[in-house]
């Protein structure tokens, strides 16, 4: 079985700094990580229990054994292994790692988010809690989350269509908001400022995106199914594109090669 591994690299793809090698005995499945300034923080799961470990600005591990120094947050339900995803988002305002979790997905049905807080120094502030179905697959299902002004938005699939759900700084629900009835098991999220699009696919392969604002608002003029051409769209992805400060769409076609492409809307 692996450990989790660090490797850093530069901009022309130079290996600067690792590989760096932690974990537990076993199983660690699907490392996330997020940076605060001064270190970063990385959540994972092995087997049944979420993990959370820091790495130094040197790129050291904070604490001297790489297999025990590990701060445990939760134990799921089940054995996930490798159906469990993670996603690790800091909050500024508060100094603190939001840590989300989909765990029990291996029943289907079954799956829920939880989510647990840990400071910006380490410390455990709060274990893992439950905060409804949530659903994930063996290599495919995923989820996205983001932090902004005192409040997280987590985008996944409870199982029936695409939701959006907010939570306070301190883990609070706020709400959530049906982005998309396409059942769509790995939707994905970018950001452009003060607003978030999710990408989404129904079972004909017909691509769409909900765009919406920090008060889970739909935005209508950017909201929409896209315009792809004759292309196949294999495993979508939606990101930021920064010189033209606009929403690019990157897929594989029909040929298996990878396309990039600005996004447009049906008319």
């Amino acid at each position: 079985w692996g450990c989790i591994g660090l490797l850093e690299c530069d901009l022309e793809g130079n290996l600067v700094s690792g590989p760096l090698r932690w974990g537990r005995d076993g199983h660690n499945g699907h490392p996330n990580l997020d940076w605060n300034g001064t270190r970063f923080g990385v959540g994972w799961v092995s087997y049944d229990d979420v993990y959370f470990r820091q790495i130094d600005a040197a790129r050291a591990l904070v604490g001297d054994d790489p297999m025990n120094d590990n701060l445990l947050l939760g134990n799921g339900p089940t054995d996930d292994r490798n159906y469990a995803r993670t996603r690790v988002v800091y909050n500024p305002d508060s100094d603190q790692f939001g840590v989300f979790s989909i765990l029990g997905s291996r029943t289907y049905g079954a799956g829920k988010l939880y989510m647990s807080r840990v400071s910006g120094d380490g410390a455990k502030l709060s274990g893992i809690s439950n905060r409804g179905k949530a659903m994930s697959e063996c290599g495919s299902g995923y989820f996205e989350a983001d932090y902004s002004d005192d409040r997280y938005y987590v985008v996944y699939n409870d199982y029936e269509k695409v939701v959006l759900q907010m939570l306070s700084g301190t883990g609070v629900s706020e709400g959530t908001v049906t982005l998309s009835m396409d059942n769509y098991p790995w939707p994905n999220m970018a950001r452009i400022n003060n607003q978030f699009s999710v990408l989404t696919q129904d079972a004909d392969g017909r691509t769409s995106v909900t765009t919406f604002d920090l008060t889970g608002q739909i935005v209508r003029e950017r909201t929409g199914r896209l315009d792809h051409g004759e292309d196949e769209l294999n495993m979508p992805y939606l990101a930021y594109e920064p010189t033209s400060a606009s929403m690019a769409l990157i897929y594989l076609n029909d040929d298996t090669q990878i396309v990039f492409r600005s996004v447009a809307f049906v008319d």
